[in-house]
Parts: structure tokens; C-alpha cells; sequence
């Protein structure tokens, strides 16, 4: 089975030159609803997921424009094209990556911070973003957004990464293992939550000082 670049490389400029010409074509039919697939049937899509089936066509043509577009070697139009037909979280931070692939930093550090301002609960846009804001020196922007992710997340891969830019920025330490510590007492002051129906769905009786345990551990 023949790659699509191996085809056009073999046929010659003048296809690849119709054959972008089409993509294009193509593309602005379907943004213009021509041609579409069935907006409500569903089709599998990645591990479990589901997409309509226009959804998939219109994720699959705009995979071929980005394919085309670094064929030319067009960076300028590839990027304006992935920023335009940005449609989702995946979509933004393509985005991100394709302006990092070609070293454009600042554009990525913009197109992360759109992506977490459109869905600030996305995990892909806020990784995005904390990607840049540590490779920029964004420090202290890169703390809070790192103290925010602890706080929700209290793993302990997420507190060694929040110690870190915590140092980079300069905090004080000390006064952050106590807020931490104090948040994490706290929260053993609420409801412990429902167990599952091999416990006769009880609630853990006690505080529950798991979380705590396990940050403590890593401290010492």
C-alpha cells in the first residue's frame, strides 16, 4: 500500500499542486455543510470513543490540509490553517505542538494560554500551557497553575513538580508545606466519601489520612 507522500512524490509537481488544489476545495465545501456525513450517526472512534460520522470526515480532511501544508513546507500557512479549524481540545493543542515543532515559542505560548482559556478544565491545554510556561521562564504564572493542579490532584508526582517551579519562582517553601499540610487536614474533616456496593455502598468511618500519609512520606 502506497503513503499518500509517496504517490505525490513519484506523480510529479502538477499532481500535488491539483492535489492540494482538491484538499482545499474540498475543505471549504465541507465548512460550507456540502457533502457532509450524517451529523447524527455515531461512528468508534480512538479506545471506546464515539464521533458523528461528519465529525470523523471533517477530522480526517483537516489531517490531509496539515499533511499537505507541511508537504510544502508552507509553516506560515500550516499554522493558520490549524489555528483556524481548531474545533476542540485536541484540535488546540495541535496547535501548540506544530508551532513548537517549528521553534515559533512565542505563538505557542499564545495558542496554549487560548486553549486553556477556552476550557480551563481541559488536562491536555492546562499541560500545554505548563509546558511553555517552564520552557519561557514563566515562573511564577507556572507555580500557580502547578499549586492549582496539587490542590485538586494531590499525587505525589504533582507535589515533587510543584516543589520545583515553587524553587524556580522563588516561594517560600516552608509557608507552602504548611498551606499544603493544612489544606490536607482539612479535607480529612469532610464527609468521607461513599463505598462501593461490595461495602454496601458504607461511608469510610474515621478521617481519611491517606492523602496526608502519603505526603508526609515523601517529606521525610
Amino acid at each position: 500500500i502506497w503513503h499518500v507522500d509517496d504517490m505525490l512524490s513519484a506523480a510529479g509537481h502538477e499532481v500535488s499542486r491539483r492535489w492540494s488544489k482538491l484538499l482545499v476545495q474540498r475543505w471549504e465545501q465541507l465548512e460550507a455543510g456540502a457533502g457532509r456525513g450524517d451529523a447524527k450517526k455515531e461512528v468508534s472512534w480512538g479506545s471506546g470513543g464515539t464521533l458523528t460520522e461528519a465529525d470523523m470526515e471533517r477530522r480526517f480532511l483537516r489531517r490531509e490540509c496539515l499533511a499537505d501544508f507541511e508537504r510544502q513546507q508552507d509553516i506560515a500557512a500550516l499554522i493558520g490553517f490549524a489555528r483556524r479549524s481548531a474545533h476542540d481540545d485536541w484540535d488546540h493543542v495541535e496547535v501548540v505542538r506544530l508551532c513548537e515543532k517549528y521553534g515559533r515559542w512565542r505563538e505557542a505560548l499564545t495558542a496554549a494560554q487560548a486553549a486553556h482559556k477556552q476550557n480551563p478544565k481541559s488536562h491536555l491545554a492546562e499541560e500545554a500551557l505548563l509546558r511553555c510556561y517552564e520552557r519561557d521562564g514563566w515562573d511564577e504564572e507556572a507555580f500557580a497553575l502547578r499549586k492549582q493542579r496539587f490542590w485538586n490532584h494531590t499525587r505525589p508526582d504533582e507535589w515533587r513538580a510543584l516543589l520545583e517551579v515553587a524553587e524556580a519562582a522563588k516561594q517560600d517553601l516552608p509557608a507552602l508545606r504548611c498551606e499544603a499540610e493544612a489544606m490536607l487536614i482539612e479535607r480529612e474533616s469532610r464527609p468521607a466519601p461513599l463505598r462501593g456496593w461490595l461495602h454496601g455502598y458504607q461511608r469510610e468511618t474515621g478521617p481519611v489520612v491517606s492523602q496526608r500519609v502519603q505526603w508526609l512520606l515523601l517529606e521525610n
